[in-house]
């Protein structure tokens, strides 16, 4: 009976409760209010799929601490949508079918974030696991790239070690001319130091968590990505490349949360892929906010 008049009285003072109470992944314990969330849509994106990505995503996140990056002129977004008067901020970016705009939108959220302690930075299709959100908030990054598959880029704009196949046409037509050009650039100087050889690497970029504590780590991070995205570096090779560099010379460390994905007919229909049920996996990709299933996943990976 005490326990019910002090829960009473609680929530009569307005205290809110945190959302879960499943002790094995106390995940909302703590609300992410020191972290920002980044949402990236790619795509003409309707009202409503925005809004209820926003109202999904607001039970983890302050709505106050999500930036939507929605490409000009292919997407909307009301405010007055939006209930309880409570509205993300939105980032309108020139459209590239997310080819190197996610670079730019990121550097734009963490020089945003202030005294934020981290930028996690999502696809509107991607969905991470409640037990990769309770990883957040530490010292570690997160990526879906494996940063130990990395190989080298020399200061001649040549390669070491073993390079992507021929096969991933992304690294013949988006990734091998802009790496040369990125070798001759000054503004690398800085990088190369007194190194011959700088790590690279490839890889799924839909996902990224960054520390942002670390001004030093902050300001090479950001340089990287806006030196990549001049150069127009494809996604899938700049945020991998100036992830592994950070490790190399900042010693960042970066945990690679297992990726769920599928590339055959079953592509759009997740409940059929082979991982979606595995607990080893962390992050899902690609599950579309225009597909009537989203919500449906995403109050199942994310929200038990």
């Amino acid at each position: 009976m005490a326990v019910q008049l002090w829960l009473t009285a609680l929530r009569d003072s307005g205290y809110v409760f945190p959302l879960f109470q499943n002790k094995r992944k106390a995940l909302f314990a703590r609300p992410f209010s020191h972290i920002t969330l980044l949402g990236q849509f790619n795509w003409k994106t309707a009202q409503s799929q925005a809004v209820e990505w926003v109202r999904m995503w607001s039970q983890v996140f302050p709505v106050s601490n999500i930036i939507l990056a929605l490409p000009q002129g292919r997407s909307v977004f009301r405010y007055s949508a939006v209930e309880n008067g409570a509205v993300p901020q939105v980032l309108r970016y020139f459209a590239d079918d997310g080819f190197y705009s996610p670079m730019l939108n990121l550097i734009y959220a963490i020089e945003e974030s202030g005294a934020m302690q981290g930028v996690l930075y999502v696809h509107d299709d991607m969905l991470l696991s409640s037990a990769l959100l309770a990883q957040l908030g530490t010292h570690e990054w997160v990526g879906t790239f494996d940063p130990e598959t990395r190989f080298q880029l020399l200061c001649d704009g040549t390669f070491r070690g073993k390079t992507p196949p021929s096969s991933w046409h992304w690294w013949q037509e988006n990734c091998v001319s802009p790496f040369r050009d990125i070798a001759a650039d000054p503004q690398m100087d800085a990088f190369w130091g007194q190194d011959t050889a700088l790590d690279i690497a490839v890889g799924q970029s839909d996902l990224l968590y960054v520390n942002t504590r670390n001004r030093t780590q902050m300001l090479a991070f950001t340089a990287l990505l806006r030196i990549f995205a001049r150069h127009k570096l494809f996604l899938e090779c700049a945020i991998p490349s100036a992830v592994v560099i950070m490790q190399q010379k900042y010693a960042v460390r970066v945990h690679c949360a297992k990726l769920c994905t599928i590339w055959d007919n079953m592509r759009a229909a997740p409940e059929k892929w082979p991982c979606i049920n595995d607990k080893n996996y962390a992050a899902f990709h690609p599950i579309k906010p225009s597909a009537h299933h989203w919500t449906r996943f995403f109050r199942k990976i994310t929200m038990s």
